[in-house]
């Protein structure tokens, strides 16, 4: 009895299985943003019988990334930054895609945009950095690690304070 259960289980599990990922396809395919960054995990990690595929990877991530999907854009930024899974290094487009993903509203693509600036332009890496605490804030009404390390690296103490910077960045609006 237990060997004609584990043989029934084997071979429904897969054909569920096919049938879930052929109407995710569909929808990717018609352009659902969030349906094609999850065939873009499918194809990076070998997910609903897809085997795993770099070239895959990075075509369905480009399609879920010019959808809109703030995620994947954060994950190509991050390709193009490393020069990963069939991606060429490009620093401009490690730019255009981390400045999308974060005026999308995603965090880390803030945070990561303020690491990137620190030594090359304060005031803009002040900006990534403030944008990821109150973003965060936003959505969790409390910090986490990396927002707690933006507010230390954005304090008022590292950058000489001018009364525009003071009306604009460091108090809220309607204080």
């Amino acid at each position: 009895m237990k060997k004609l259960f584990v043989v029934l289980l084997a071979l429904c599990l897969p054909a569920w299985s096919f049938g879930q990922n052929v109407e995710r396809q569909r929808k990717a395919e018609a352009g659902d943003a969030s349906e094609q960054y999850y065939m873009a995990h499918c194809y990076q990690y070998g997910w609903d019988g897809a085997r795993e595929d770099a070239a895959q990877y990075a075509i369905w991530l480009k399609k879920a990334a010019a959808s809109g999907e703030p995620g994947a854009q954060y994950d190509l930024s991050q390709l193009y930054k490393y020069g990963a899974y069939s991606v060429p290094q490009d620093d401009a487009e490690y730019l255009r895609w981390a400045k999308k993903s974060a005026n999308n509203g995603y965090t880390p693509a803030c945070y990561n945009l303020g690491l990137y600036y620190e030594n090359i332009d304060r005031e803009e890496a002040f900006y990534w950095y403030k944008m990821d605490m109150d973003l965060h804030w936003q959505e969790h009404h409390e910090e986490d690690q990396l927002s707690t390390a933006s507010r230390r690296w954005a304090s008022p103490t590292i950058l000489p304070i001018t009364p525009h910077r003071v009306r604009t960045v460091i108090l809220p609006r309607g204080r």
